[in-house]
């Protein structure tokens, strides 16, 4: 039995190519989803089966075939190649043995641009039909960006998320039933956007945000809204992120941001990823906000709240950043990963009093050192990922505590103030 992969279009006739209707016409046996079936043009056969799910839509060309089926064609909408059913599919029908031919159409994406009149070869094309979806983590690049939506997470879902990212004014586009009857073009902003409601069958462009040039690590001070509030210096900024090694696409934590500054900087690092910056300070908050606003780090996500309590539903991070000095800091916090441990950087002031029993040696030099590589001595999910740092970042940032402590010349215990702590070890190291 041959099969073909028939894309649709927007699922009428008009924007069915030619090909893809020579192969409805000449296939004994039709699958896809209830809507496609119901609008294929007249001659197609009467035998079809309604499936959507990649391992439904195998078993039903399986009894197809056992009931003597020659030439059965699967009804796709929209193209073959975006976001559709037939990469989860042509796997399954490889592994039957079943011979499969793909024929592409016209996706959403070109049928939006054609009515605007735009090209789209520049535009980020992102799904949020049953996925997960970060809206403004999208638009980190600074590209205008396609957002194909269904279900719960529609054009008003979409919108919701850019105006809490702090984009209310951003001007965005929703097609609904784009090559349908009842075809509408709406323009608006994301504040708009989120009161109104649409057809299920919608898709929504979101115009490139804001941002400045791109800056590497170690934004100089003075970029900064920075108030009466404290702030991690772009030296030290420079040499977290260096440890931090973050990647686009990853989730990182800022715990104590204070004025924002280093969840600026990693927003900027994790391109297409989430940052959290959590932070209890009323005017901090504001800051955080402002700073997010001047340097464009939309996928910058403020949390207010004192930690642990504030990580309770936060993603799990890849890199995590504690600067805070109000946090009740414990072994037991945070109280479990879903992932593998993070990369870690942890920046207590040389201000604070009181550190936790078992991170304070009794006397300077190796018993120190045995202190930092006892699995006992560091939170579970950081352990074998601390080192000590010395507190000056400009003798830290030329001979760091790890170099020290691997050729025995560490005697940071004879500092009358408590160093800074900072930990990036990949997964799985086993101590400083």
């Amino acid at each position: 039995m041959q099969v073909d992969l028939i894309a649709m279009g927007a699922g009428g006739a008009e924007t069915l190519t030619a090909e893809a209707a020579a192969s409805l016409a000449g296939a004994d046996w039709l699958v896809g989803a209830e809507r496609l079936l119901a609008a294929l043009p007249a001659g197609c056969t009467a035998r079809r089966t309604a499936a959507t799910r990649p391992a439904a839509v195998r078993d039903a060309l399986l009894a197809a075939r056992q009931a003597g089926a020659v030439r059965a064609g699967v009804v796709l909408s929209g193209d073959t190649g975006f976001y559709s059913g037939a990469a989860g599919l042509l796997p399954l029908l490889q592994a039957a043995e079943i011979p499969a031919r793909v024929l592409p159409g016209v996706s959403s994406v070109q049928l939006l641009a054609a009515r605007l009149g735009r090209p789209w070869q520049n535009w980020r094309l992102v799904s949020a039909h049953g996925v997960l979806c970060d809206p403004a983590a999208e638009l980190a690049e600074g590209k205008p960006v396609f957002f194909l939506t269904g279900g719960t997470q529609g054009p008003s879902w979409v919108a919701a998320r850019l105006r809490d990212a702090g984009l209310p004014d951003l001007p965005v586009t929703v097609g609904e039933r784009l090559g349908l009857p009842g075809e509408r073009i709406t323009h608006t902003t994301a504040a708009d956007c989120v009161a109104m409601s649409f057809d299920g069958l919608s898709v929504l462009l979101a115009e490139a945000a804001p941002r400045p040039g791109v800056m590497g690590p170690g934004v100089p001070d003075e970029l900064f809204c920075r108030g009466k509030v404290p702030m991690t210096k772009r030296e030290v900024r420079a040499a977290a992120l260096s440890r931090l090694r973050v990647q686009p696409g990853e989730t990182c934590w800022d715990v104590g941001a204070g004025t924002g500054s280093v969840s600026i900087e990693l927003a900027l690092a994790a391109k297409g990823g989430a940052v959290w910056a959590v932070e209890q300070n009323a005017a901090a908050c504001d800051l955080i906000r402002l700073n997010r606003r001047r340097f464009g780090a939309w996928n910058l996500h403020l949390r207010e709240g004192l930690a642990p309590a504030a990580l309770a539903d936060l993603p799990a991070p890849d890199a995590v950043f504690v600067g805070g000095t109000k946090a009740i800091w414990t072994p037991s916090w945070p109280p479990r990963w879903k992932r593998t441990p993070p990369r870690a950087s942890a920046c207590p002031p040389s201000r604070r009093k009181r550190w936790p029993p078992r991170w304070r040696p009794s006397r300077p030099g190796a018993r120190r050192r045995r202190r930092c590589r006892s699995p006992s001595a560091v939170p579970a999910p950081w352990r074998g990922c601390i080192s000590w740092r010395p507190r000056t970042p400009s003798r830290w940032l030329r001979q760091t505590a790890h170099d020290r402590l691997s050729a025995g010349r560490a005697r940071l215990g004879q500092r009358q103030n408590h160093p800074y702590l900072r930990a990036a070890g990949p997964a799985g190291q086993t101590g400083p």
